[in-house]
């Protein structure tokens, strides 16, 4: 059978929808996946030292207002790192719960039962080309908004003509963002070597670039945010430490993190299907 092209808001419903049948695989692996990320993400804050300086900062709100200028860059430079390393860690635990997640709904679309277990075992065997890919669109996204930021810095201003041109800098990072949006899919659902993965998600994306965007605004951004607060809140409030209500708030946090990201996964594989379907005849066997 043909799979053919969607409404914008029909491939969400068909998301919701699918999501309801399949949450139990899905809703376990994200609970292997963020438990661990999460206790790691509570070791990077604390071996950096940002436990302490946030401690002090709720303690005393006026805390910042008596540290000299070159002592905050000082107590900046660990935060940084800190959430430069969470978000490599949440990273690639998000990566991981996707490709279980595309494994997941194709077979759901093909009417065929797969197990956590067997999509798991398929998604790391894919894990160590998803790497090299994602380390690579992070560095080229990274790379052209360090760039075009640069730019602005020098040539914006606080006008209106200098806002657009802060949009106009940051605007090649934010086309490879949305180029690339589909390497998850690509990687799990289709055999494309690892150096074209990027270009054959552009290649996907290409012509529904707008559409793409507002997908991603719409879904994958918020639920992107919701769970990264999630991640880095859980882990700050045992700075103070450990209480065994707010380990089980962290618990059902993280819970509601997996069910949103595995969520995200889940709406993310219908529009990649959605998008193939419109490049080319698309038949369910080929999931």
């Amino acid at each position: 059978m043909r799979i053919l092209p969607r409404p914008f808001g029909q491939v969400l419903n068909d998301g919701v929808v699918a999501l309801g049948r399949v949450w139990r695989p899905l809703f376990a692996t994200s609970l292997m996946v963020y438990l661990p990320t999460t206790l790691l993400t509570a070791l990077i804050f604390s071996t950096t030292g940002v436990f302490d300086t946030l401690t002090a900062i709720v303690a005393d709100p006026g805390y910042i207002d008596t540290i000299p200028e070159a002592e905050i860059r000082e107590l900046l430079r660990p935060l940084l790192v800190a959430v430069g390393l969470s978000l490599l860690v949440q990273s690639v635990a998000t990566l991981f719960l996707y490709l279980v997640a595309h494994r997941v709904i194709a077979a759901d679309i093909k009417g065929d039962a797969m197990t956590g277990r067997e999509a798991r075992r398929h998604a790391l065997k894919r894990m160590p080309p998803g790497l090299v890919v994602l380390i690579g669109a992070e560095v080229a996204v990274l790379g052209a908004l360090v760039v075009g930021m640069t730019l602005w810095s020098y040539i914006g201003g606080t006008t209106f003509i200098g806002m657009f041109l802060f949009i106009l800098a940051l605007s090649p990072g934010i086309w490879l963002a949305v180029s690339f949006s589909m390497l998850s899919p690509v990687l799990a659902l289709e055999k494309t070597g690892t150096a074209r993965v990027l270009s054959r998600s552009t290649s996907l994306v290409k012509g529904r670039w707008g559409a793409t965007l507002a997908f991603l605004l719409l879904v994958a951004m918020l639920g992107s945010a919701a769970s990264s607060l999630i991640q880095w809140v859980t882990p700050l409030s045992l700075s103070g430490g450990v209480n065994p209500v707010v380990t089980v708030v962290g618990i059902i946090g993280v819970g509601f993190q997996g069910l949103i990201m595995a969520a995200i996964g889940v709406t993310w594989t219908h529009w990649y299907i959605d998008l193939r379907s419109r490049k080319e005849p698309m038949l369910i066997d080929q999931l």
